[in-house]
């Protein structure tokens, strides 16, 4: 019987025993690589939330990095608006009260002219009265 090995079989229970066993491993390397792949997936998803929050954050700081330097030439136009004006305005005051004066000369030299014309009725009146009282005491006189 040397020649001969012996074969022994498996008992139904032993079998069934190793196909349970077999089928709980299987089951729970499936699991482990649901798992696994479970694991994987949220990290691609989380990985892909990170991507895209900081898209939108570089995204956002264009938008408000734009808005500031257009907001800063309106100031820079509104500023030089307002410095140019105030350039144009510089001499204005003093070509008011230029004008100002012009017109208190005028109104001076008016003045002064009716004043002088008052006193030229004025002789003129007084001329007018002593030669009327020369006249008067001469038909007088003469009378």
């Amino acid at each position: 019987m040397k020649g001969k090995e012996a074969r022994y079989r498996i008992s139904p229970n032993e079998e069934e025993r190793l196909l349970k066993e077999e089928t709980e491993k299987r089951r729970k390397l499936r699991l482990i690589q649901v798992r696994e792949q479970a694991k994987q997936s949220a990290k691609s998803i989380r990985e892909d939330v990170r991507r895209e929050k900081e898209k939108q954050l570089m995204r956002l700081a264009k938008s408000i990095e734009s808005d500031l330097e257009r907001q800063k030439q309106e100031k820079v136009y509104e500023l030089q608006e307002q410095y140019e004006n105030t350039l144009k305005n510089i001499g204005q005051g003093h070509k008011d009260a230029q004008e100002h004066e012009d017109g208190s000369f005028e109104r001076l030299k008016r003045k002064l002219e009716a004043q002088e014309a008052a006193t030229r009725r004025h002789m003129k009146a007084l001329e007018k009265l002593k030669n009327e009282k020369v006249l008067k005491a001469l038909k007088e006189n003469q009378t």
